[in-house]
């Protein structure tokens, strides 16, 4: 199993009201629902980075860096006005790497992409 320290760094780029989309596949056969791990990075009580490692999928060798600017929130959420689940946050740990609470969520089914909004708050949209 690959530790993150040996996993490449995926810099994705959000301007303030622009989106970044990450896709994947909701479920796999033999590894079960997709999960992402987020460790957001906080100074002054402003959100300044989030990391997003994804778990429970094949051939992981990445992670992603998003950097983001004067959001005081994180919010994971998903359409449910369109009949979908929203995202399931089972665990709440301490990253060591990053000295950080981080969280540990599950998709919702029948999901494919993660749209990063930044706004007043940094929404996590499962679409």
């Amino acid at each position: 199993m690959k530790t993150k320290k040996d996993l490449k760094e995926i810099v994705l780029c959000t301007e303030w009201n622009k989106e970044t989309y990450i896709f994947y596949k909701w479920k796999d056969k033999d590894y079960g629902r997709t999960e992402f791990t987020i460790c957001p990075i906080w100074k002054r009580g402003r959100l300044c980075k989030l990391y997003i490692y994804p778990q429970q999928q094949r051939d992981i060798d990445y992670f992603y860096s998003v950097e983001v600017s004067n959001c005081e929130s994180i919010n994971p959420i998903a359409w449910t006005h369109r009949g979908m689940e929203n995202p399931w946050v089972w665990m709440y740990l301490w990253c060591k790497d990053h000295k950080c609470m981080s969280l540990r969520l599950y998709v919702p089914p029948n999901s494919s992409k993660l749209t990063i909004r930044q706004l007043s708050g940094c929404q996590l949209v499962f679409e």
